[in-house]
């Protein structure tokens, strides 16, 4: 199967380290909590956590 061997999922544009993996611009605190919260709520108030991203959210509007 040669078509398992293409390097179609390397990115082709954007910074790399020297591993090869894309180097992501950084993300402000307030948004990597926001998209944990939205990722993995699991073990957490339901209702904690709707109230912490609308919260959140409301947050980096103003920003």
């Amino acid at each position: 199967m040669p078509h398992e061997f293409d390097p179609c999922e390397a990115p082709i544009e954007g910074e790399v380290d020297k591993w090869g993996f894309t180097i992501k611009p950084p993300i402000s605190d307030d948004l990597l909590m926001l998209r944990c919260l939205q990722n993995a709520p699991c073990g957490s108030d339901r209702k904690q956590v709707a109230r912490l991203c609308c919260v959140i959210e409301a947050k980096l509007a103003v920003t």
